[in-house]
């Protein structure tokens, strides 16, 4: 989910991105199988934590820190909105609009099974898709991953 992330090394900056609350983030959605899962990411030698929050066909939220929040990502089945303040790059759209943005070809269904498969398989998707952005070998290590009945999803208000 690391990858998601990874996406924005092409992406153009654009202003006013985030969801203004959480309503408006989560509009249609109704609680359905969910997980959460904490993630290590590794890729040369810089070791990121992070966490999955996934709403079975609704909502994926991933975001990365390392001492402060790196990056954050959400894709709902239509849409993606990615923020990294860091460097400056932010991105909301369709799927069609990153693919035209990173050259990447993901769907929502893509980002959904990668986030329910194992260790292994779940690592290699995303260093393939890190390789295809032209980044280094990505390796994600799952510390941990629970089933749970309802989820929070952490929009900030603007």
């Amino acid at each position: 989910m690391c990858a998601m992330l990874l996406l924005l090394t092409g992406c153009r900056s654009t202003k006013n991105v985030a969801p203004t609350s959480r309503s408006e983030a989560t509009a249609g959605y109704t609680p359905r199988e969910c997980m959460v899962m904490n993630f290590t990411a590794e890729m040369d030698g810089l070791s990121v934590n992070g966490q999955l929050r996934v709403a079975k066909d609704s909502l994926i939220w991933v975001n990365g820190s390392k001492l402060f929040e790196l990056g954050r990502a959400m894709a709902s089945p239509d849409s993606v909105w990615v923020s990294v303040p860091l460097m400056q790059r932010y991105f909301k759209g369709t799927y069609a609009e990153l693919r035209r943005a990173t050259s990447v070809n993901v769907t929502f269904e893509e980002l959904q099974r990668i986030a329910y498969s194992d260790e292994e398989e779940m690592s290699g998707k995303i260093s393939r898709m890190a390789r295809q952005l032209g980044q280094g070998d990505l390796k994600v290590k799952i510390t941990s991953r629970a089933r749970v009945d309802k989820l929070t999803f952490p929009f900030k208000k603007q």
